[in-house]
């Protein structure tokens, strides 16, 4: 997903899927997204702690 400003208008998201992807415009739907993203972002373990997981999660199994 991805939130692009155009000069002088509102926010619009961009979410891609595997064949395709959508510009939503909607003001509301924006919002939600944007939020729903930023929890997500700030919820998520860094590369090296996510890497450093992974690689244990390989080793125990």
């Amino acid at each position: 997903m991805t939130e692009a400003q155009r000069p002088l208008t509102t926010p619009v998201i961009y979410t891609q899927g595997v064949r395709s992807g959508t510009i939503i415009e909607d003001p509301s739907t924006v919002r939600l997204l944007s939020r729903s993203y930023d929890v997500l972002t700030a919820s998520a373990l860094s590369r090296d702690a996510s890497a450093r997981m992974i690689r244990q999660l390989m080793e125990a199994s």
